[in-house]
């Protein structure tokens, strides 16, 4: 991966460490616990951010704060490590989550409020509420949020505002650009007859709006030339995220995945696997799952591509030792598939589709904060509050825009204002190749994002669908094996409902 350009220098980041690290033991203010999940680049950035954010908070509001980072691995670690913690009260008062885990902290509480916290009142203050407080670079409402991912914090069975938009990401499809120009010279044609691409713009021309099916075809026409492309290469494609791509291939082929019913409870939309209890809709969704399921067997097994699930491995640990020529995963950390020393060339388009029907995850690290009941009330007041204003601190469109473009985790920002900040504008005029993904996702992918519902369960719910895919594309030989692994699944997904 090649390092990018820094804007916070060395001196600086040691500046800020040192003043952390003098805090010490000896520490008499309010600590903000912040759990996180970021690599290297992201938490350093952070670390200055929270120092000098201490320091802001001094001067201005005369109150001692410590904002205190915490790394908990992935995703579903850190939603794990804070479940525990709220049993025992030692959970943070700032974590990162998907909405699909503030659910599931709801589901721990004995009364509304008592752990996560609604931000709304916050949010709306006539003094600390977005845009009130420019010392903190925030003089902006919470109008100048992207609607889309500011109404994540209130997509939620419970009334109010419960996670803010910090980063945000999807997938997209980068590509080993040499190895494949290699390789359509080999094929000469595509699989519907048209000579192939033999210049960068027309390869990426011809896969920009390819559909799934016909992405599967030119990965069969790969594999059959494999051994005259390269005596590297493992597979033609590798996809990271399982439950991703089940849930987006569920989405694209117009099949309910789960949804709310009159009452307001939730149920999964494919569970068809009782006909004496379930609807016509349900088991007519049951079927369409396993005849896909089918079709990403019988592609899986002709060697066509693979997924993190089966393998175990990031789609870059192949992409960039030449192992495979289509990555398809987060635009966050896409920076890890680029080679060190420019080996090859990267190319970027948005991830193929079904049914003629472009939708996409929106991920990215939300940000929620909690009660923290071991904490005295003033205490966990003031954190609270605090915690709330480095939200809005680590959020305004300079900071936002820096952490988006000086680092290569490739995430896009959530404010409005930071695309036109002077910093994201610089970016995307440059020559960084990086660039190529940032485009990618606002020109190809264009805002056309899924937002999958909300509920107690819904975490555990994609995790088994990820597993369950991985497991039928291991051994989904018949269709009474797809049925069997993916009613195991319905089955342990109701019992977290």
């Amino acid at each position: 991966m090649k390092p990018m350009k820094k804007i916070l220098t060395l001196p600086a980041l040691a500046l800020a460490m040192g003043s952390l690290a003098g805090c010490g033991s000896k520490f008499s203010g309010v600590t903000i616990n912040f759990w996180h999940t970021f690599g290297k680049t992201v938490t350093d950035a952070l670390t200055v951010y929270a120092s000098n954010f201490a320091k802001l908070v001094k001067e201005h509001d005369g109150v001692d704060i410590r904002v205190k980072l915490t790394y908990k691995g992935g995703y579903t670690d850190v939603k794990n490590e804070v479940t525990k913690a709220l049993s025992v009260a030692g959970n943070p008062t700032l974590t990162v989550a998907y909405p699909d885990h503030v659910a599931d902290y709801f589901s721990a509480e004995k009364k509304a409020g008592e752990y996560v916290v609604n931000l709304e009142n916050y949010a709306e203050d006539s003094e600390i509420g977005f845009g009130k407080e420019a010392w903190l670079g925030d003089n902006k409402g919470s109008e100048d949020f992207i609607e889309s991912f500011y109404n994540e914090g209130q997509a939620y069975q419970r009334e109010g505002l419960y996670s803010l938009p910090f980063l945000k990401s999807t997938e997209v499809m980068l590509y080993n650009q040499d190895l494949l120009l290699s390789a359509m010279s080999k094929i000469g044609t595509t699989p519907d007859g048209e000579d192939a691409p033999t210049t960068p713009d027309d390869l990426r021309d011809y896969l920009s709006d390819i559909s799934w099916d016909d992405f599967m075809d030119l990965c069969e026409s790969i594999k059959d030339h494999m051994k005259e492309i390269s005596k590297d290469l493992k597979w033609p494609a590798f996809y990271d995220s399982d439950g991703n791509l089940f849930i987006s291939q569920l989405y694209q082929n117009e099949i309910p995945y789960a949804d709310f019913d009159d009452r307001g409870h939730a149920y999964i939309g494919f569970n068809g696997k009782d006909e004496a209890t379930a609807t016509p809709e349900q088991i007519e969704a049951y079927n369409d799952v396993q005849d896909l399921m089918a079709k990403y067997y019988n592609w899986h097994k002709k060697g066509l591509f693979e997924t993190k699930g089966v393998d175990g491995q990031y789609s870059s640990n192949y992409l960039v030792p030449g192992k495979t020529i289509f990555a398809i995963g987060s635009c966050g950390g896409s920076g890890y598939s680029f080679p060190s020393s420019g080996e090859f060339k990267v190319g970027c388009v948005k991830v193929p589709y079904s049914n003629n029907n472009p939708l996409y995850v929106s991920q990215g690290p939300t940000l929620t904060i909690l009660n923290n009941k071991k904490l005295s009330a003033e205490d966990n007041s003031v954190a609270v509050k605090y915690a709330y204003k480095f939200a809005k601190y680590i959020t305004n469109d300079q900071i936002n825009a820096t952490l988006c473009t000086n680092n290569s985790e490739g995430y896009i920002p959530v404010r409005s204002s930071a695309y036109d900040n002077k910093v994201f504008t610089d970016y995307m005029a440059s020559s960084t190749e990086y660039v190529i993904v940032t485009r990618c996702v606002l020109e190809d992918v264009a805002g056309n994002y899924l937002n999958s519902p909300v509920f107690k369960g819904s975490a555990t719910l994609r995790e088994l669908v990820a597993g369950a895919l991985a497991d039928i594309l291991k051994k989904g030989s018949s269709k009474e094996e797809i049925k069997k692994i993916l009613d195991n699944a319905i089955e342990q997904a109701i019992l977290k409902m």
